[in-house]
């Protein structure tokens, strides 16, 4: 009589001869992490080989070590109407803990060279932003909801039409969208825009989707993982038993009869059934081989600079104030600044008592920070040579089926460039994988 653990063998091996496939994923960021764990998250055993450059995973979640704080240079937080990310901590039980500065804030605006912006007071524009807010979080909630019992998207049109995404935010720019309901120009010019530079380190030429995305993390609470949050992209990549390569670059993909193969580091992988790429086409620097390819426009990329400090208080000279000056410790800049930054705020708290200060340019600022604070002590910098694309609405957006069996995550950061865009994107592709098995 057959064993009862070889009988589940048998019916498993059956299983997959209808539906697993071998996957491989070029990317070992969120949108890898993702797809990996919901192409293995019911009863599909996929084999799952993920491709990464880099020597860690995480992509543009990564953090370092500043004054004995483990510190945040990649994507800082989650929104708490993030649904996927929320699951997923929940089902991996991820440890969760806010490790931020929890001192007393106090905001100033700079415009460089000593000159400080006063706000008006916009009680009134607030109290329509906060209504739009809440508007977008219900329909954002009711695209959620009717995408839960339909079949995947295939483009990013396709993802945007449940709950109006598309037609009320993803077509028409931050500008006009805050115009066309009432919200005064000076108010997204001193409120918003200095919002939407330091999430985006873009303007009010953004789409409304983004800049409210860019807004709904001042309204709602934020998520963080204790120890960094390329722990939960680790753990998701764990759960779905995938096979991680770092420091593995991707240099040609390989039609060759319906299978693919990847080349990298000079050796061949494969046969696939399925390849997902899971990083900026702009810059995977591979080859397609023998596969036709639709057209694909090229985004323009914003590069940036993030900077952490260990320094316990500002140094009022550097912006020409005396030492009675009541210097801010939140300072952001306004459209028209000539400041070299585009915001320092204090992020972290240190055993020696200390502040971490997490400082946003466009260039490397290292060299003065001395000059911007007292008795530096330790500091760390991060060149993220593409941060995000430029998040106008575009004419159309990137495909997402690439060719038969290729697929594309990062179409959707066209839209809003976050952990949760590309854990949807991860999840949808996972889902077009899983049905094309069944």
């Amino acid at each position: 009589m057959m064993k009862v653990s070889s009988v589940f063998l048998l019916l498993l091996s059956i299983a997959c001869i209808v539906q697993c496939e071998k996957v491989a994923i070029v990317g070992a960021g969120i949108g890898g992490g993702a797809t990996s764990y919901y192409l293995n998250e019911k009863s599909v055993v996929h084999t799952i080989d993920v491709f990464e450059r880099n020597n860690y995973i995480g992509g543009r979640l990564k953090h370092v070590t500043v004054d004995h704080v483990v510190c945040e240079v990649g994507g800082d937080a989650w929104s708490s109407v993030n649904e996927y990310l929320m699951r997923i901590k929940d089902d991996l039980k991820i440890k969760m803990e806010n490790n931020s500065y929890n001192g007393k804030i106090k905001i100033g605006y700079y415009e460089g060279d000593g000159i400080w912006y006063e706000p008006h007071d916009f009680f009134f524009d607030d109290v329509k932003l906060v209504e739009q807010v809440e508007l977008f979080r219900a329909r954002l909630r009711e695209n959620y909801m009717i995408r839960e019992f339909q079949p995947p998207f295939q483009s990013v049109d396709e993802f945007a039409l449940p709950g109006g995404i598309g037609k009320y935010y993803a077509s028409v720019n931050t500008s006009t969208f805050m115009k066309e309901h009432g919200i005064s120009y000076d108010f997204v010019w001193a409120d918003v825009i200095p919002i939407t530079h330091v999430i985006y380190d873009q303007g009010d030429g953004i789409s409304a989707f983004a800049g409210i995305v860019s807004v709904v993390p001042t309204l709602t609470a934020a998520y963080s993982v204790r120890g960094g949050n390329s722990l939960i992209v680790e753990a998701m990549l764990n759960h779905a038993k995938a096979n991680v390569h770092l420091n593995t670059p991707v240099q040609a993909i390989t039609n060759s009869g319906g299978k693919y193969y990847i080349t990298a580091n000079s050796t061949s992988f494969g046969p696939y059934d399925s390849v997902v790429v899971a990083t900026p086409i702009e810059f995977i620097n591979a080859a397609f081989n023998n596969v036709t390819l639709p057209e694909i426009t090229a985004r323009e990329f914003v590069s940036w600079h993030v900077t952490l400090v260990s320094a316990n208080a500002f140094n009022p000279t550097y912006f020409k104030e005396n030492k009675r000056f009541d210097m801010p410790n939140v300072i952001l800049t306004t459209p028209n600044s000539t400041a070299p930054f585009t915001i320092i705020q204090p992020q972290y708290s240190a055993p020696n008592g200390n502040i971490i200060w997490k400082i946003f340019s466009n260039t490397d600022v290292s060299g003065i920070i001395d000059q911007i604070f007292d008795v530096v002590t330790d500091s760390y910098v991060q060149v993220w040579n593409f941060t995000f694309p430029h998040l106008e609405p575009p004419p159309s957006y990137q495909p997402i089926i690439l060719s038969p069996s290729l697929y594309y995550i990062n179409t959707l950061e066209s839209l809003a460039s976050a952990m949760e865009t590309s854990t949807i994107g991860g999840r949808n592709i996972a889902q077009i994988i899983n049905k094309k098995g069944k």
